[in-house]
Parts: C-alpha cells; structure tokens; sequence
C-alpha cells in the first residue's frame, strides 16, 4: 500500500490517481454497508511506504541508471521494493469499524463482508 497524496501536473488534470485504492475503497464500502469490516479473516499482511519514499527510491535507481547502466541491476538481476512497515487488514477493518461507531453507525467490531456484500459494495477490487 502506497501511502499519502500524489501532487504533480497528472493528478491535477485529473489523469492519474492521487492515492492507493485499497483502504480507501474498504472505507466507502463500510460506510454504504453501514458496518466496517474485510474480505475474509484480513488475515493478509501488506507492505506500506509512503509516496515520498518511493519517489526517492526512482530518484536513487534513475541516478544510479544514468551513472553506471550496465552495473545497475535489472531484470532477474535486479527487483526493487520500496517498504518501511506492514500492516495486517484485519487491523484496519477495527479501526473502521471503531471509527464508523463512534459515528452511529454498526458496532466496533469488525465484521467480514459476506461474498454478497464483496459484490455489491467492492465489485472487482474484492
């Protein structure tokens, strides 16, 4: 998960996103569910970096591209990640569930959608 606002000329023409998706559609599901809550256990760990730290991560592998293309791994010689934590899902579905109750709506518990619910409320992103 990619984390904090994109700013630069795409995202305001309106061509690229500004944001990851992923917890952001969970919360507008829960909210027109009425309940927060994950696909399935939210058993599922995920990676998380902020924008800034990935924008630095191009800047280093362009600079060293430029420097010295042959010595800079690619391909099978070279996959880069950029991460500086994780998360476990489970852990933002309570705190959407916690969150919409304090506001009158479902319990703090978070509750899985059922396969019904993935369809009607995430479609594809489920």
């Amino acid at each position: 998960t990619i984390y904090g606002f994109a700013s630069n000329k795409f995202t305001e023409a309106g061509i690229q996103n500004p944001r990851s998706i992923q917890v952001p559609k969970l919360i507008e599901a829960s909210i027109a569910r009425g309940q927060g809550g994950t696909v399935g256990a939210g058993k599922n760990l995920w990676n998380n970096v902020h924008i800034d730290d990935v924008a630095d991560l191009y800047t280093v592998l362009y600079d060293s591209i430029k420097k010295n293309p042959s010595g800079t791994g690619h391909g099978r010689e070279g996959y880069y990640f950029g991460e500086n934590g994780t998360h476990v899902l489970s852990d933002v579905g309570k705190a959407i569930a916690q969150t919409l109750s304090k506001h009158g709506k479902g319990t703090a518990d978070s509750i899985p959608f059922n396969p019904e619910e993935v369809e009607k409320y995430l479609g594809s992103f489920g």
